[in-house]
């Protein structure tokens, strides 16, 4: 009968690789250097291949043996998510998710989401930070945060090692008091930014990247437009506005109830056109998540069924 592949000849040949030396490989195991090469041996002869060529004092893999690191790299990975999947199963909790958002959907959405969810869960441990997506893509791909539900932001690319999905969709309104004395310009134009100053988020925040983009998207420069002051949340904004003291852009979602009762009013985009604002769920790209991460994520997808 054949024997079975060795897990731990797969470790050792991968350590080799790492290190590029048998030497420092065994300084950093704590094993023999007889013993490792021994079992690198084993599994060459195991797969009837030689998967290292000497040069020099410098070791190189063979065809064969960029093949079998990289089936070494895939299978261990998997022998680690069977491990933690059976433990996260066995445990009398429902285990640990640490979520990464940020505005509006963090501050509009998210909470009460995780409200409904931890009732259905109760035993599960959440743990949120709010950050811009650039933040927030690299702590999911660094396995910082377990998933991030993020606006879409055409200026941040998306990593090659993460996977997007479509959440839901919004959209972007200039927003003026009923109670301003600009009331009467309509339309979005180089003069009313000329004449009406603007209300925004600080300058490190996505929320500012993306106003900016929107401004260059209608023409407007730099010295077009006035900021008279700067506010980190979405909903202190909202109340400056409220207040008078300018117009501001602000997600549909967290202005509609104040467009409906006519406190607020918008700006007419041109052709009507409002732009994008997408959210999306950001979760490692990998074939299957941690049973705790992926009930959330289907959790989130069914609270905003798709109906486009």
């Amino acid at each position: 009968m054949r024997e079975h592949l060795s897990l731990h000849q797969l470790e050792l040949f991968r350590a080799v690789v790492d290190h590029g030396s048998y030497v420092e490989t065994a300084k950093e195991l704590m094993i023999t250097q007889p013993a490792l090469s021994l079992q690198v041996k084993s599994l060459q002869n195991f797969l009837s291949t030689t998967l290292f060529e000497r040069k020099g004092n410098h070791l190189y893999l063979t065809d064969t043996g960029r093949i079998t690191y990289e089936f070494a790299q895939d299978i261990l990975a998997l022998e680690q998510k069977l491990v933690t999947t059976v433990e996260e199963l066995m445990q009398n909790d429902q285990g640990n998710l640490a979520i990464g958002s940020n505005r509006p959907f963090g501050r509009y959405f998210l909470p009460h989401i995780i409200a409904q969810y931890m009732g259905v869960l109760e035993q599960i441990h959440i743990s949120v930070v709010y950050k811009d997506t650039e933040t927030i893509y690299n702590q999911v791909l660094n396995k910082i945060l377990d998933v991030g539900v993020v606006t879409s932001d055409e200026t941040v690319p998306l990593p090659s090692g993460l996977r997007a999905t479509m959440l839901r969709h919004d959209h972007w309104c200039l927003v003026y008091s009923s109670q301003s004395p600009w009331a009467h310009q309509l339309e979005i134009n180089k003069h009313l930014f000329q004449s009406v100053p603007l209300i925004s988020a600080v300058t490190h925040s996505t929320h500012w990247k993306l106003i900016q983009q929107i401004l260059r998207n209608l023409g407007i420069s730099d010295e077009d437009y006035t900021i008279r002051l700067r506010m980190e949340d979405l909903e202190s904004i909202k109340i400056v506005v409220l207040e008078g003291l300018g117009m501001a852009f602000l997600p549909y979602t967290s202005v509609r109830h104040e467009l409906a009762n006519g406190q607020l009013f918008e700006f007419s985009f041109p052709e009507l056109r409002h732009p994008p604002l997408d959210c999306v769920i950001v979760t490692q790209n990998n074939l299957e998540l941690r049973p705790t991460v992926q009930r959330f994520v289907d959790f989130l997808l069914a609270s905003f069924p798709r109906t486009d």
